[in-house]
């Protein structure tokens, strides 16, 4: 209860920063930050001073910017509806703000894009002499930097995508059908999925036991291609195995004894398996930070401004929680550490780079993932 009381006095301390009284209000649209940074030339300009919808437009535009890097993700509607004026309204004073040189459209191949959303974003410029490339390599906008590591990991992975294709020896129709089936989850899913993590799965799993369980111990956080209709199930029961439903006809835990199936009781199995997958959690998420430490000295020479923490620990159990191996983790961090080292680059300062790599963009799912995504809304 005290907790819950505190969540409200933070919304309504919140509330009273970013809203004004509601009979001075033109719209019901709450302000995303409390302060506004304009550049500062926009005033001295005489086509915004003759055109002041326009410095207007600018000033919410530039209430929606990321600190670091300069970039918005507000569309036109957004805007339109703070100001209380049309969205062809808004696209107009936007088209003078890009010829003025105060905004540019953060085009798809743009490194300061936000690759997940699908909607327009827009760069404020502040400094009309540094460019998108010069930005792009110092910011530490985690956007940015999570941009980064995708990068890096496709040129890694186009070398795994090649070596695992000969491994799978897939025949011509099998890749025809990988390919396909690769294209129907991008088309699909809304949520952003690199082409080449999802066809790699896709040829591991044709190569294989195409079943819903080996699709899932991929890890690539898709449904199988059985659930989603790109593929019919295979009808065939393996020998020996014997489905087991119990006098309620409901389905138990399973152990293979001697090719037999039997139950076990469901709390007894489910207790037993949490103690042991944390214990294991644990332990890997210790030996991946191990690892790491250990091939940033052999392959980099230098630790870099990493430091082995108790932090790090715990991100390294987060990758781990996500059912990746350490034999994983360290066949990927090689790959990145001689990328970095043949590029010149300094290492990843953070375990958190990794896992940008590995994580799957998924909702919150208990109530410790919402209260740390509420805090995050609350933060200024």
């Amino acid at each position: 209860m005290n907790m819950m009381n505190k969540v409200d006095e933070i919304i309504e301390a919140r509330k009273q920063i970013l809203e004004l009284p509601k009979d001075r209000m033109i719209s019901d649209i709450q302000a995303p930050s409390p302060f506004t940074n304009i550049p500062s030339r926009a005033f001295s300009d005489k086509y915004m001073l003759e055109h002041p919808s326009a410095l207007v437009a600018l000033g919410v535009l530039c209430s929606y910017v990321n600190g670091q890097s300069g970039v918005a993700y507000p569309n036109q509607y957004t805007v339109a509806k703070r100001l209380n004026i049309s969205q062809q309204a808004v696209s107009k004073q936007f088209v003078k703000l890009t010829k003025w040189g105060y905004i540019e459209k953060v085009r798809k191949e743009n490194p300061l894009r936000n690759r997940g959303p699908k909607g327009a974003s827009w760069r404020v410029i502040y400094d009309p002499e540094v460019t998108v490339e010069e930005l792009a390599r110092t910011t530490t906008d985690p956007r940015v930097e999570a941009n980064k590591a995708e990068d890096t990991m496709k040129i890694i992975v186009k070398e795994q995508v090649k070596e695992e294709k000969k491994q799978a020896r897939l025949s011509e129709a099998q890749v025809k059908l990988a390919e396909s089936i690769t294209k129907r989850y991008i088309d699909n899913e809304t949520e952003y999925f690199p082409y080449d993590s999802v066809y790699n799965a896709v040829s591991t799993y044709l190569a294989g036991e195409q079943t819903i369980d080996a699709w899932n111990s991929i890890g690539v956080g898709l449904l199988s291609p059985i659930e989603k209709g790109y593929l019919m199930p295979n009808k065939k029961q393996p020998l020996g195995v014997v489905k087991h439903v119990n006098k309620d006809n409901k389905k138990q835990p399973l152990e293979v004894v001697q090719q037999v199936q039997i139950s076990q009781p469901q709390e007894v199995v489910h207790n037993s398996n949490n103690i042991t997958i944390d214990n294991s959690i644990i332990e890997n998420g210790k030996e991946m930070t191990e690892r790491y430490a250990h091939m940033l000295d052999e392959i980099m020479g230098t630790r870099g401004s990493w430091r082995w923490d108790m932090r790090q620990e715990a991100m390294a159990e987060e990758i781990a929680r996500m059912g990746i191996t350490v034999d994983q983790f360290s066949k990927t961090v090689t790959r990145v550490l001689k990328h970095k080292r043949k590029e010149g680059i300094q290492p990843p300062y953070t375990l958190s780079y990794f896992k940008s790599v590995f994580t799957e963009n998924k909702q919150p799912g208990n109530v410790k993932d919402l209260t740390k995504k509420l805090a995050r809304s609350f933060k200024l």
